[in-house]
């Protein structure tokens, strides 16, 4: 039967017990022991979901073709018929059975010391409780006397408290309190808390404290991390994330500062907040900028005040990040930043790059001549339909660096652009790919150099083109603004773009900074969609009907969204890292 699945899961939670404590923990942080390191919680689950039904977004959701073929086929038809037959047997739909379960709430904890996991709700009503448990407990004792199976529950008991064990653990109720968990010492010391009173708990614990205390009380849901008990476990895989190292650069440039600042972080906080069509995960962690060392200065600037500048606008942005790295710094500190393998290479990288610039050093006289604050910005592509439109359309993107002596590096980046733009050519030529013809551009207060391919014979106004038509290799020069970009038109926008004002204070303490319009993503996918389709079925092996339909609907669900952000700031001694996601209304 289908509502085979939903008991898999509903029974290790359902038991009964009548009997009351000495002093009642209101909390389930009270009922776990200190030496949990990992606590998550759903203050209102029901609520939770009522929400969820009644907005927009499930309105628009039920809308989709996507869902409405979901809704018609048969395994969706068929857990519906199992989930109706339950509902009928318990006497409440699910909705009220998730309110009699978690009214109170609904926790997850790990302890570090019985290995043990727990799953707690705090109930509507302990009468409520007992009877669903009654109901939902003989139906599945039922269905396993059709089938002749055993009875799934062997009932033991602990200091007058019932516990049905199975296979998978042990469950019990007392009050209005449901707990489960897959280890007894556990499970016994939670049934200690819940007779003799809260005494020493997760609840008493200082780091837990002070994420309780940071996070706040307006979130969906939060959870935290004790992290002193596992930076000292005998784990390889978290020696190496306390380590403070990444594999590569390109981990180094992106998580740096956060993997320096887990290394003496106490605990790990994240929290789940919904405002009107928002909805952003926070993570949070304890961070003093003023403690920044020397090696990681190049991620959060000296003593932490590196800040990003607010991300250029652009008409039609696709996807936009603004970030404060001293990439220049971090290059010449990479001895003490890689292993020897990594060095091993960005050596050999640097002397071919130094050639390539003609002597200069990459890192200090390249790198070096940039500010830290960068940007990195895409636009989806508009093609002429005078010239060949490629069969697969890149969108467009550049790398926005400001200059610190514009004079110099102007004419610096010149030389060195035209010297690739020629490198580039005669390898072309060699391998049958199109060459570029350069031509210069005046600004009002700059110029642009670019280089457009030169169409083949024959491939004037080819519709189904090398994909190198996508590219129009392009820099800009603007005041101390520096441009290199895919495509011409993204750099004039660039280059003859005003700067962006802070949106609010908050901005100020903004290391990095990201954004992606959901609008133009699903426009820039749908430009592939027959090249998208091609991939699902020579990856997954779909028939094309089934590959369409899989396409369709992922593009049709994009339309849901406004975009999504990210956003990673230091403040009050916090280092918060933000994900967001805008739905539309």
């Amino acid at each position: 039967m289908p509502y085979k699945i939903l008991f898999s899961f509903a029974f290790p939670l359902i038991a009964l017990n009548s009997g009351s404590s000495l002093q009642a923990a209101e909390r389930a942080e009270e009922l776990l022991p200190a030496s949990t390191v990992f606590f998550a919680e759903i203050h209102d689950p029901s609520a939770t979901v009522e929400g969820f039904l009644e907005h927009s977004y499930f309105t628009n959701l039920q809308k989709l073709d996507a869902f409405k073929q979901l809704t018609q086929s048969p395994q969706y038809l068929q857990g519906m018929t199992g989930l109706r037959f339950v509902e009928f047997q318990i006497g409440m739909s699910w909705q009220n059975a998730v309110k009699t379960l978690s009214a109170g709430g609904m926790s997850l904890a790990f302890d570090a010391k019985t290995e043990g996991a727990a799953v707690i709700f705090k109930g509507e009503d302990p009468e409520k409780l007992k009877n669903l448990r009654d109901k939902v407990i003989d139906l599945a004792r039922k269905d396993a006397e059709n089938k002749g199976n055993e009875d799934p529950y062997q009932v033991k008991e602990y200091r007058g408290i019932e516990v049905y064990t199975t296979k998978d653990g042990g469950f019990f109720t007392h009050e209005n309190w449901l707990i489960a968990g897959n280890k007894g010492e556990l499970g016994k010391s939670i049934i200690d808390a819940l007779l003799d009173g809260p005494t020493k708990s997760l609840a008493t614990n200082v780091n837990f404290k002070k994420a309780k205390k940071a996070v706040g009380a307006r979130n969906l849901a939060w959870a935290f991390i004790d992290l002193d008990p596992l930076r000292s476990a005998p784990n390889k895989d978290l020696q190496k994330l306390f380590s403070g190292k990444a594999d590569n650069p390109a981990g180094e440039l992106l998580l740096g500062g956060v993997m320096e600042s887990l290394k003496t972080a106490s605990h790990l906080s994240a929290s789940i907040h919904a405002q009107e069509n928002r909805l952003a995960l926070n993570v949070q962690f304890p961070y003093v900028s003023a403690e920044t060392p020397e090696l990681r200065e190049y991620y959060f600037g000296p003593a932490g005040t590196g800040r990003a500048k607010p991300i250029l606008e652009v008409p039609d942005m696709l996807f936009g990040l603004s970030t404060y790295r001293n990439v220049s710094e971090m290059w010449l500190r990479g001895g003490d930043l890689f292993n020897e393998q990594i060095n091993d290479g960005l050596a050999q990288a640097d002397s071919n790059l130094s050639t390539f610039f003609s002597g200069k050093d990459f890192g200090q006289d390249i790198l070096g001549a940039l500010s830290p604050n960068m940007q990195i910005l895409a636009i989806r592509q508009s093609y002429s339909e005078e010239a060949p439109i490629p069969a697969i359309k890149i969108p467009a993107f550049a790398l926005l660096a400001e200059m610190k002596d514009p004079k110099t590096t102007t004419r610096e980046f010149r030389r060195i652009y035209q010297s690739f733009i020629g490198f580039f050519n005669v390898v072309g030529a060699m391998n049958g790919q199109p060459q570029f013809e350069l031509d210069f551009e005046s600004l009002d207060q700059g110029e642009l150099i670019s280089a457009t391919p030169i169409p083949e014979l024959g491939e004037e106004t080819n519709k189904q083109a090398k994909i190198n038509y996508n590219f129009s290799p392009t820099v800009g020069f603007s005041g101390e603004r520096l441009v290199i970009a895919s495509s011409t038109d993204l750099a004039r926008r660039l280059a003859t773009a005003k700067k962006a004002e802070a949106s609010s204070v908050a901005s100020t303490e903004t290391n990095t900074e990201m954004v992606i319009n959901a609008d133009q993503l699903q426009l820039a996918l749908d430009d592939n969609r027959s090249h998208l389709i091609t991939q699902n079925i020579l990856k997954e092996g779909a028939t094309r009907e089934e590959a369409t339909q899989k396409i369709g609907l992922f593009l049709e669900f994009l339309k849901l969204f406004e975009q999504a952000d990210l956003k990673l700031s230091t403040r009050d001694f916090i280092l918060d890292l933000e994900i967001g996601v805008q739905l539309k209304e």
